[in-house]
Formats: C-alpha cells, sequence, structure tokens
C-alpha cells in the first residue's frame, strides 16, 4: 500500500479578524483627510494672527464673512441701518467717520461711479474677472473692470509693503482650536 506524499508546506492562519480592503482605503481616507484639516487649520490660525496683527477686527471679519456666506447681505445691511437709526433716536451720535461707506447704499451715486468702487474693493480683496456682477459689454461692466485692474495694483502694493507674508508657515498647533466653522442657518 503506497502512503499518501506528505506535503512541507504549512498552511497560514490569520492571527485575527481578516482585514476587508474597502474599510482599510476608507480609513487611510479619513486620516488623510484629518491630517490636511489639522493642517488647514494651523494655516488658519497664522493667517489670524497675521492679519490681527495688521490692524483686523477678527470678530467684525468673520462675522461679515459669516454673513456673505449666508446670503443674507441685504437683510443684515437694512437691519443695521435700523439699528443705526435708532440708536441716533436714542440720542447716540454717530461720527462723520462711521458713515464713510455711504457710498454703497447712496443711490443717487452713478451707478458706474459705483460699479468701479466695488470693482476696485474686488481687485484689493483678490477677486478674479468672473466676478463681475454686470452684463459684458454695459458702461458698469467696463468700469468694473477698470477698478479691479485698480484694486489689483493697490493689493500688489500692499502685499509687496508687507513683506510678502501672504503664506504663513502653520505654527502646528492643535487642530480642534479655532476649526474652520460651518454656519446653518
Amino acid at each position: 500500500m503506497a502512503k499518501p506524499e506528505q506535503n512541507n508546506v504549512v498552511e497560514l492562519k490569520r492571527n485575527g479578524p481578516a482585514i476587508n480592503p474597502v474599510t482599510a482605503l476608507n480609513l487611510g481616507k479619513m486620516r488623510r483627510a484629518q491630517e490636511e484639516l489639522a493642517s488647514a487649520n494651523g494655516a488658519y490660525r497664522n493667517v489670524l494672527k497675521h492679519v490681527e496683527a495688521k490692524g483686523i477686527d477678527l470678530a467684525a471679519a468673520k462675522e461679515a464673512l459669516s454673513i456673505v456666506k449666508s446670503g443674507k447681505t441685504n437683510e443684515y445691511i437694512a437691519k443695521t441701518g435700523r439699528v443705526v437709526e435708532y440708536l441716533h433716536i436714542f440720542g447716540q451720535s454717530i461720527e462723520e467717520a462711521q458713515m464713510s461707506f455711504d457710498y454703497l447704499i447712496n443711490g443717487a451715486m452713478p451707478s458706474e461711479e459705483k460699479a468701479r468702487m466695488l470693482g476696485l474693493a474686488a481687485g484689493m480683496r483678490g477677486d478674479g474677472d468672473g466676478e463681475n456682477p454686470y452684463a459684458p459689454g454695459s458702461p458698469q461692466h467696463n468700469q468694473w473692470q477698470a477698478g479691479l485692474n485698480d484694486g489689483r495694483r493697490s493689493r500688489a502694493v500692499a502685499e509687496a509693503d508687507d513683506g510678502g507674508d501672504e503664506h504663513i508657515k502653520s505654527d502646528g498647533g492643535d487642530a480642534d482650536d479655532d476649526v474652520f466653522e460651518e454656519d446653518e442657518d
């Protein structure tokens, strides 16, 4: 009787549960996204420190960004106008310097002049050509574009005067500090 051949190969058995490749893939994605968020939050914190050192009122800037993001700018401006009116009724004075934003709400201002001022602000913010809200070829469109170009030149001068600090290194702080916030209305 022939003896069955013995195989010297030992079957390896897992020392734990099998790893699901889909789970491993998604956990890797999650870890990388968390690392990217931590890095972005560090960069964000450093930008906040930088702009605050340049005299920006962070609370006001964050509120303005929140209002813009909500899409309720007109409602906010109307409410603020009523608040200012009521402060006046309560005898609180409003300095002339505090009313310097009048050009944005002055209905008597020629639309081309207003378009140029809005384009100037857009250029200083770093907005692109595609942000022009006016119909192509219209006088307002052309004035907005001219203002945008003036704003870009002003921005370039400001960046040069700022020492080129546009990109600031992360301080490596905790990822939970000043986490990017999503406003929910």
